[in-house]
């Protein structure tokens, strides 16, 4: 029998730990990690932000493409039955980057693999805290602790609606308790 396949997509704010998280996930799925700087860093660096500075625009149509040609890829290309973890910051209010979700859950749906997303939740504090992590600049990462405060105090994580969210309160759980938590709660599926 086929191990049912799987997109998971994992939403958080920027410093929730969902790249950590996702790491952990990784093996227990036999998937393949599709993390939001694996796309983001294709444009960023060639422009090298500082982390605190706001993008222009048109940067962010540029990731958009790269985005699609890697979902592309995927639908096309990716071995039958693959998993995926793919990992995003998409608020509430945003429609472009709501648009980068269904586009991810239509590839799902197109190649038979049951889409699950999950939102981590974070106290303001906590996130503030982990922004200020020095490995996150070198990786073109966001940094500025007073916007992720701001952010995390006034915005809230997308909620794709009609698809089962999984949420997840990360403020003191370890990434491998993350990672335990999701995999406890995958729909089994047979393909």
């Amino acid at each position: 029998m086929q191990r049912p396949a799987y997109f998971v997509h994992i939403l958080g704010f920027a410093g929730s730990g969902k790249l950590t998280i996702a790491k952990q996930l990784v093996p227990q799925l036999r998937a393949i990690l599709v993390d939001n700087h694996f796309i983001n860093n294709v444009v960023l660096g060639l422009i090298e932000p500082d982390g605190v500075t706001p993008l222009a625009p048109d940067v962010w149509v540029n990731i958009r493409k790269v985005r699609a040609v890697v979902l592309d890829t995927i639908l096309h290309h990716a071995k039958a039955g693959r998993s995926f973890v793919f990992t995003n910051e998409i608020l509430e209010g945003d429609p472009l980057a709501e648009q980068a979700c269904a586009d991810i859950a239509a590839v799902a749906e197109t190649r038979g693999a049951t889409y699950v997303p999950v939102r981590l939740l974070i106290s303001p504090e906590e996130l503030a805290r982990r922004v200020a992590s020095p490995e996150r600049a070198s990786r073109l990462k966001e940094v500025d602790t007073d916007a992720a405060l701001r952010k995390a105090r006034t915005r809230q994580v997308f909620t794709p609606q009609g698809r089962g969210c999984l949420d997840i309160t990360v403020t003191s759980l370890s990434p491998i308790q993350a990672a335990e938590e999701i995999a406890i709660h995958m729909p089994t599926t047979e393909a």
